[in-house]
């Protein structure tokens, strides 16, 4: 858990002097931190990273999106502010760096964040993959990643297991 602790806390802090210095008009330094995205190289290190935090969560789940598995944790004790970690595969064909990815912040309400990205210099985007939609900017020198939903990480885990159990319930396991 220390490589974890210790990246999350160095991002949260650039997070804090970087959100500290804006003046878009949005209280970027209020939004709540809800998941940790962390890369490895491929499902038998996700394997391992699981096995590591499963006496650390409450709950957990699996999905596959984008030919990759991606793993949620629940944390019994949120690590730093940050109740979820998410552990992903890479893409397949991926040069991503691994390690810590992007911190997903909860922003029930992305048109005022969405405006006032539009007036700062900051990339950013809107991104989807067929479970859903989100916001994603890159700030600071390092150009770190932070995401913004408007839900959970939980709740598309949720989703995708509802889905399993119709289909099931169907009688077709694909």
């Amino acid at each position: 858990m220390d490589e974890f602790g210790s990246e999350l806390e160095t991002y949260l802090q650039e997070w804090q002097a970087w959100a500290a210095s804006q003046d878009h008009g949005y209280a970027f330094d209020q939004l709540q931190p809800m998941h940790a995205g962390w890369k490895v190289p491929d499902e038998a290190t996700l394997g391992l990273r699981f096995a590591r935090l499963l006496h650390l969560t409450d709950q957990g789940h699996v999905g596959t999106v984008d030919n990759r598995k991606i793993a949620l944790f629940l944390l019994k004790q949120p690590l730093h502010g940050v109740p979820i970690l998410q552990v992903m595969q890479l893409r397949p064909g991926s040069s991503d760096p691994l390690g810590l990815d992007h911190v997903a912040f909860y922003c029930p309400d992305t048109a005022p964040l969405r405006q006032a990205l539009e007036q700062g210099e900051e990339k950013w985007e809107l991104q989807s993959n067929p479970s859903h939609q989100w916001l994603s900017m890159w700030f600071g020198p390092q150009q770190r990643e932070a995401k913004f939903f408007d839900h959970t990480s939980l709740d598309l885990g949720a989703q995708e297991l509802t889905e399993a159990s119709k289909r099931i319930k169907r009688g077709s396991h694909v």
